[in-house]
Formats: C-alpha cells, sequence, structure tokens
C-alpha cells in the first residue's frame, strides 16, 4: 500500500493502477483499465513479482480508476459530463505521470516510437471501449490491446443525434436537484442526507442489489455471489443514517457517481466506432479480444466490424459472464489465454 508521502501529484481523475510486465523485453508495461485522484511515483513503489507455471515472471504495478468510479473522487457539480472519449485523455494523462510514452514538452508525444517500447493496454467492458479509442488516437503508444468482453465503443445511430442530448439535458435539469442538495444534520430522509443516492441497512443488502441488477442485463449474464462480494466490498462507504439507530454502523451507499449511469450527450455513431478500428488495425497494434459465452450481447453488424476492420489477431470465446475475470470459475481461463497471447508475440 502507497501513503499520501509516496504520491507524486494530484491528477484529477486517476488513482492507482496496477501494471504487469513480463521477463520479454517486448512486454514493457501493461495498463490495466477499469474504472481518482492520485497517481504514485513509479520508484516509490513495491513491486511484487508472480512467477507462472511456464517460468514467465508478472510484475504488479498500475492500473487506472476513472474519475466517478471505485475509490475515485467525482466531478464537481457544474463539472462537464463525462463522455467516453475524455477517458481517454486520462489514460494519456497516466502514461505521462508514469514516463511510459516517449514525450515531447510535457505533452504525449505525437512521434511514432516503435511498439516494442509501448504498453500493453488492458481493458474490460467500457474500459475495452476506452482502450481502442485511446489505440486509435495514440497507436505509437500501444504495443498491444487485450479486450474483455469489450470490442470498443457501443455504436449509437447518427440520425439519434437530438434525442440523446434532449433525454441527457432532461435528466440532469432534473437530477442535480436532489443530488446536490444542501441538506442539514436533521434532514428527515436518509437518501436525502445521502445527496440522494439510495442507502442500503447493510453490505448483504447491497450485494443483494448487484446481483439483482446483473440479472436485468441484456442476454443471460450472471455473476457469481463470490464476485459480487469482492466488487461490491470495495463498492460502497459507510452512509449517514437519520432516523433508524439500529442500522448505524452498519448502513452503505455506493461510492460512484450516479451522474456515470445517466444518458450522455454524446455517443459514437457506427461509422466512428469503425473508423477506431481501421486506425488501429492500419497501425498494426495487436489485438486480444475475449469474450463470455453468456456475457453482454454483441450485435451483427458489430460482430462483423470486429472480424473485418479491427481483425485481432488473437480471438476466444470462453465460459462464464461479462465479469469472466473476476469470477473464481472462469478467471483461470482467461488468464491462461492472456499469457498466451502475450507469450505469442
Amino acid at each position: 500500500m502507497i501513503d499520501d508521502t509516496q504520491m507524486l501529484c494530484p491528477i484529477h481523475h486517476l488513482n492507482l493502477a496496477i501494471a504487469i510486465t513480463s521477463t520479454r523485453q517486448s512486454h514493457r508495461g501493461i495498463l490495466r483499465m477499469s474504472s481518482s485522484s492520485f497517481i504514485a511515483k513509479p520508484a516509490a513503489v513495491t513491486e511484487r513479482s508472480i512467477e507462472c507455471s511456464d517460468g514467465v515472471k508478472l510484475a504488479v504495478r498500475y492500473w487506472t480508476n476513472f474519475d466517478g468510479h471505485g475509490l475515485s473522487s467525482h466531478k464537481s457539480p457544474d463539472g462537464p459530463t463525462m463522455l467516453l472519449a475524455e477517458y481517454a485523455y486520462y489514460v494519456a494523462e497516466c502514461l505521462e505521470a508514469l514516463n511510459w510514452g516517449s514525450t515531447v514538452g510535457g505533452a504525449v508525444s505525437q512521434h511514432a516510437t516503435t511498439n516494442n517500447e509501448g504498453v500493453t493496454i488492458v481493458g474490460h467492458s467500457m474500459g475495452g471501449g476506452v482502450a481502442v479509442v485511446f489505440a486509435a488516437a495514440f497507436p505509437e503508444l500501444c504495443s498491444s490491446l487485450i479486450l474483455l468482453e469489450g470490442g470498443g465503443p457501443l455504436a449509437r445511430n447518427a440520425r439519434d443525434c437530438g434525442r440523446h442530448v434532449r433525454a441527457a439535458c432532461q435528466r440532469r435539469l432534473r437530477s442535480n436537484k436532489l443530488l446536490f442538495l444542501t441538506t442539514t444534520p436533521n434532514s428527515s430522509s436518509n437518501n436525502e442526507s445521502n445527496g440522494g443516492v439510495r442507502v442500503y441497512p447493510n453490505l448483504t443488502s447491497a450485494i443483494e442489489a448487484r446481483l439483482s441488477t446483473v440479472k436485468r442485463m441484456p442476454g443471460e449474464q450472471y455473476m457469481s455471489q463470490e464476485t459480487a462480494v469482492d466488487l461490491v466490498s470495495r463498492a460502497v462507504k459507510p452512509a449517514t443514517i437519520n432516523n433508524d439507530s439500529s442500522n448505524k454502523g452498519e448502513a452503505v451507499t455506493f461510492r460512484h457517481d450516479p451522474r456515470l449511469q445517466w444518458p450522455s450527450l454524446q455517443y459514437f455513431t457506427r461509422e466512428q466506432v469503425e473508423a477506431c478500428y481501421l486506425d488501429i488495425q492500419e497501425s498494426k497494434v495487436p489485438v486480444c479480444l475475449l469474450m463470455a459465452e453468456d456475457g453482454y450481447p454483441v450485435d451483427s453488424l458489430s460482430e462483423k466490424a470486429i472480424k473485418d476492420i479491427l481483425q485481432p489477431c488473437y480471438f476466444e470465446k470462453l465460459g462464464g459472464s461479462h465479469h469472466f475475470h473476476a469470477d473464481p470459475d472462469s478467471v483461470d481461463d482467461v488468464v491462461r489465454e492472456v499469457v498466451q497471447f502475450m507469450e505469442s508475440r
């Protein structure tokens, strides 16, 4: 664990990150994107080596935590709403702070370097979309991409642009009044005391709610109890309880910024997603795509674009659901495929 005295500088929407490096020279580092406020100074990090059965040594270092996710800070009430493409900036900022990319004048360089000097970016779900956008913009910084249950940004119909803006504005106008409501210690509602965010009486009820959410997702998705416990335990914080003293000390609320669940002002069109794929393919960045048999459904047009344009050099469909990389029943298969892809390069 790294304390505040070892922090390099405040970086507004990033926290500690995890990177994995192998013994091979071509694997300079892996930046894994899951979903605050600081980047740890690389020299101050105690690196923990993991030796796999085949002799590959992995060193755990960093992963990114996007703003509003996990332990990260939230944007201010009047801050701009989050767009998927903006996360690419935070990845660039992270690499700049870690000196993992060629730099010119304190900014990520536009001049190409060899792929062997780049980093491997691993993205799950939305992180896969961010990885694709970043690699399209900065292919010279990417030695490879590993996409887990996320082949890129979800494509939307360009004709619906006005409708999306309308929905985003209406939701923001309606929800800001409650989310940023000024309350007093005598507020009668527990939800009101916690900025309109739902309060759960205990950790168990929050875990049950997370499992229930998975059941409402598209397709046949599921999540193991073990995965839900791990994810929710990190994703909640103590809540303020005003009325029921019996739950004091046990009540929790989720840490994430509720605005992340609002409609976006802008989505990628299919043409834009395909343009990102083409940029990556033409730059010859190797792509590994791992999907789950019971994961998030992918429409036929997106499947075709991934196959024909992105052209991942390594593709496997594995058992499990959307969080197959965290489920104890499927994580071993995911790790094995990732290591095999890395060692095949």
